[in-house]
């Protein structure tokens, strides 16, 4: 009765001060100190008032504040403000009853911190009068932020906030809908909180939209504060639709689990996880921790008995059969997926995942990093024909995709089923016995690169380094290769590559540097052995260092050069060196060139062999066009053929660009210049030699 009583008698000198003043606004500045200490007083907090303080009292009782700081006494300022404006209901001002009828907050920053000194960093007020009795029938929040920081540095920040409802008393009950920003997103929310318990529990349910009004989101919890302390438990659904964003592409996925929790930790148990449309979704369960101080970490573990990915990637037909496609559309999911910005520790778990028509079983991985670079710490799975996969390293999410970088080891125990299922046919009929292969592995960002590299199939091994990086605005593609091998057929090697990369084939590098030391190999269907070859190669010319076969088909091979490939017509010049002993395989190699050539050399008499040739073949086209001859090259040849000794020099003369490989393809209807001089111990030989014993 006593309050009543005074609230009327302030109530009624209110109403004759108005009489006086009328709709004026009186400024109350100079009085600014007592004001913010009275304020510090009733609510704990500690107040600065930086710009004018304003009251009105017609046509309502207003108070108006500017530039307002508020903070814990012993902490810096949480909450700012540009303008607080209050305007208070005089009938129910005069019943004794403290209602705002309007508040306004313009341009509130408010700062919560997550900080390692053991508590959660807040600015709740301490209230020295009775928070019941005060009550807000609109309250309008405009171009809020809210800023969530942990100890690190992280922080989330909530821009563009907006709100409006009413507060029934500051123990509610309190109800409102507004929007958010969060990382360029906008969202609509809505949020109900129910009157404080006995307890002090408060039951507060939140509503996400998107801007269109799709429900992403609803979080039913309870919270109450112990010691100071806030803890929280309940429910939590959240969704994502499918589609592109701000943030690129996104997969749709829904998720709903039980949680619990305070400033220090919180438990997520019960998660149930639909990734994907609901036609080819993936249902994934498990649980998560969170804890918070100084270095927010999220602990996520998921697991699932079988996933489909082919029902969940849901590729054309011609890519379905292909692991690679598979994989790398998953990459580029992954690197489009928006991750929280704090340290997470995810591991997954599958019994069987079917892959490009295959299952694979006993799949594992377990990751940890943020949001734009993960450690793999483990990814092991197996793979058809016995084979078992282990991969780890570091994931880098780049604007150019997924990068990865780190060390692979895969064993097969059955190949031929291994090969068959990479390159989606029967290509692994080729292909028998183990195969095991290790290497430091860099994938991503149109480059591939193998260094250390070691593969052992049956007796035979293929070691090295190998780097390939894709063409770009300011590069060229190049490529790189140091390899030893006991045994290779370039033709399959290159047919296995093709059929594994499918519609995914690299493009052709326009520079590099290949060095291949082969024991054996089969080139055109010839067996070749002690195969060593060095070449460099760019835009502007192709240098062969060294290319020598110790027996390709009964000959000795070894060559040397230099072609310039600036011009429409390339020069340069080539020297070669022949110790052959039988024409086969240099006749198997011809043919693919010049098949005349090739039926002449196969006619070769035995008695010009063994034959020891050094040679050399040089053009230059341009320089022919300007001096007014035909295109062609210039060759010299010494050496023997059983009996025989020459000294050859001469030029050809060929209906071609010029170029030297032209030149080589067309020698069979070439006009041939040719001087020099032919020495035989037995003339019959010379005359049968040079065609004129038909004469």
């Amino acid at each position: 009765m006593q309050r009543a009583l005074l609230s009327a008698a302030i109530a009624l000198i209110l109403v004759l001060v108005t009489a006086l003043v009328g709709p004026l606004f009186v400024d109350w500045g100079r009085y600014r100190n007592t004001f913010e200490t009275e304020i510090s007083r009733l609510t704990g907090l500690d107040v600065r008032i930086a710009g004018p303080v304003d009251v009105r009292f017609l046509p309502t009782p207003t108070l108006k504040l500017q530039q307002i700081a508020l903070g814990r006494p012993d902490g810096p300022a949480r909450v700012r403000a540009q303008v607080l404006r209050i305007e208070l209901a005089l009938g129910a001002l005069m019943r004794g009853q403290l209602l705002a009828s309007d508040v306004g907050l313009e341009a509130p920053e408010i700062s919560l911190g997550f900080g390692g000194s053991e508590r959660f960093e807040w600015s709740a007020p301490l209230f020295a009068f009775d928070p019941d009795a005060i009550s807000i029938a609109h309250l309008a929040i405009e171009k809020g932020r809210l800023t969530l920081a942990d100890g690190s540095g992280r922080s989330l920040l909530l821009d563009r906030l907006g709100f409006s409802g009413e507060v029934r008393s500051l123990l509610g009950p309190a109800k409102g809908e507004g929007s958010v920003a969060v990382d360029g997103e906008s969202y609509l929310f809505r949020i109900a909180a129910d009157r404080a318990a006995a307890d002090g529990a408060v039951k507060v349910r939140l509503l996400v939209d998107t801007v269109d009004r799709v429900r992403i989101g609803d979080v039913d919890s309870s919270i109450w504060i112990e010691r100071g302390i806030p803890h929280f438990a309940g429910t939590l659904q959240w969704s994502q639709a499918g589609g592109r964003s701000t943030q690129g592409f996104s997969e749709q996925w829904r998720v709903s689990a039980k949680m619990r929790g305070n400033w220090a930790a919180a438990v997520v148990e019960g998660i149930d996880l639909q990734y994907g449309p609901e036609d080819r979704a993936v249902q994934l369960r498990g649980r998560a921790n969170l804890t918070f101080r100084a270095q927010p970490e999220l602990d996520v573990t998921l697991a699932a008995t079988q996933i489909d990915l082919d029902r969940l990637l849901a590729l054309p037909a011609s890519m379905r059969r292909r692991p690679l496609a598979a994989v790398r559309t998953m990459a580029d999911n992954f690197g489009a997926a928006r991750l929280p910005p704090i340290h997470v520790n995810f591991g997954i778990s599958a019994e069987v995942v079917t892959l490009a028509d295959a299952p694979l079983q006993h799949v594992s991985a377990n990751l940890r990093g943020e949001a734009g670079a993960w450690d793999l710490d483990s990814l092991e799975l197996r793979a058809p024909g016995g084979t078992q996969l282990r991969l780890r390293g570091r994931l880098d999410l780049t604007a150019q995709g997924t990068i990865f970088a780190g060390r692979g080891r895969i064993e097969a125990r059955d190949s031929r089923t291994l090969v068959s299922w990479l390159t989606a046919d029967s290509d692994g009929e080729a292909f028998a016995g183990r195969f095991r292969a290790e290497s430091d592995v860099r994938l991503g960002g149109e480059s591939i690169v193998f260094d250390r590299f070691k593969a052992e199939f049956d007796q035979d091994t293929l070691e090295g380094n190998f780097a390939y990086f894709g063409p770009t605005a300011d590069h060229a593609g190049r490529v790189s290769a140091v390899l030893s091998a006991s045994n290779i057929d370039p033709n399959r090697a290159y047919a296995l590559v093709q059929h594994i990369s499918g519609d995914t084939a690299l493009a052709w590098p326009h520079e590099g540097s290949i060095s291949l030391n082969v024991k054996r190999a089969s080139v055109a269907g010839v067996e070749a052995k002690g195969t060593d070859m060095r070449l460099q190669f760019d835009e502007r010319a192709l240098t062969v260092e060294r290319l020598a076969i110790e027996d390709f088909g009964g000959a000795r091979i070894a060559a040397a050069g230099s072609i310039d490939i600036r011009t429409l017509a390339p020069r340069g010049a080539i020297t070669l060196d022949l110790d052959v002993r039988t024409p086969d395989g240099l006749a198997a190699l011809l043919e693919k060139f010049n098949t005349p050539a090739a039926a002449a050399l196969r006619r070769t008499p035995p008695r010009l062999l063994p034959a020891k040739l050094q040679g050399s073949l040089a053009g230059d086209a341009q320089a022919a066009r300007e001096a007014g001859m035909p295109a062609g090259a210039s060759f010299k040849i010494d050496g023997s053929a059983g009996a025989l000794a020459f000294n050859l020099q001469g030029v050809t003369e060929v209906a071609s660009d010029g170029s030297l490989l032209a030149t080589f393809a067309q020698l069979g209807q070439a006009k041939v210049v040719v001087a020099g001089r032919v020495d035989a111990h037995d003339g019959r030989t010379l005359v049968e030699a040079v065609g004129l014993d038909r004469l």
